[in-house]
């Protein structure tokens, strides 16, 4: 290996590491010593802003600014860009936060399995969580350009699919406090449909224009929901749609007592 530093030949190396501690200092040091970081995952943790990663993450948007990272115009900006779910209003303040000191935020529903971070020159992923407190307990962690560039060309698939956090933040309170939207995104059309369904506590009426709009609903698992709405939770659902032998069969499927209304 010395004589490949000493010709300046990179090398590279991809491990499988399962020591806590090991995958904490990989993504420590692929942090710090990145100008450029993408992140996508989740953090399941009551107090984000409590947590190592809000302070490794947050003192390196810190260290940009004092770069001179606020010259939007610089060709050499230094960024940090995250993919992560945004479903709960106490993630709202975290996420106020970190955009505030400069990182790039958007939300997805639709995240890999696999959890990572991406440098200037590696990559750390795990099929675990990223609970920075608790500790990871395996990851890969790679510096070889293969890697890196699947793992990129997935998280800029993510990001064009994914919503920025401030109109996410914006669907949220939104929901929260009322009113009436008229909703563009198919995605967010979606969610906001299945979230009613879920929430929902006496009573479901459902009504399809079309067959075609009744098997789109069934194809983001509508039926499993109604299923569960029904046996677990005692509610009535009653459902207005165009029938087909195969319609007739899911929703026939779905009767379990006498009192339920298709």
């Amino acid at each position: 290996m010395a004589r490949e530093v000493e010709e300046g030949i990179n090398h590279y190396t991809t491990e499988i590491r399962k020591k806590s501690n090991e995958i904490s200092d990989d993504i420590m040091r692929l942090t710090e010593n990145s100008s450029n970081i993408s992140l996508c995952f989740t953090l399941e943790l009551p107090r984000l802003n409590e947590t190592k990663f809000f302070d490794l993450y947050s003192g390196v948007l810190q260290n940009y600014r004092k770069k001179g990272n606020d010259n939007e115009n610089s060709s050499s900006r230094n960024t940090i860009r995250w993919i992560t779910t945004i479903d709960k209003k106490d993630e709202i303040p975290l996420i106020r936060i970190l955009l505030g000191l400069g990182m790039q935020i958007r939300h997805s529903k639709f995240l890999t399995p696999m959890s990572f971070i991406i440098g200037d020159s590696g990559v750390v992923a795990s099929i675990e969580k990223m609970i920075f407190d608790k500790g990871i307990n395996t990851a890969l962690s790679s510096n070889e350009p293969i890697y890196i560039e699947h793992f990129k060309t997935v998280f800029e698939e993510l990001w064009k699919n994914s919503v920025d956090a401030v109109e996410r933040i914006k669907d949220i309170e939104e929901i929260s406090t009322g009113g009436t939207e008229i909703i563009y995104r198919p995605l967010k059309a979606q969610e906001l449909f299945l979230n009613i369904i879920k929430s929902s506590k006496k009573e479901i009426l459902l009504l399809f224009p079309s067959v075609n709009a009744f098997y789109r609903e069934v194809g983001i698992g509508l039926i499993q929901l109604l299923r569960q709405a029904v046996e677990e939770h005692d509610i009535n659902v009653r459902i207005i749609t165009p029938t087909t032998d195969i319609i007739e069969k899911v929703i026939s499927s779905m009767i379990q007592r006498e009192n339920r209304e298709f």
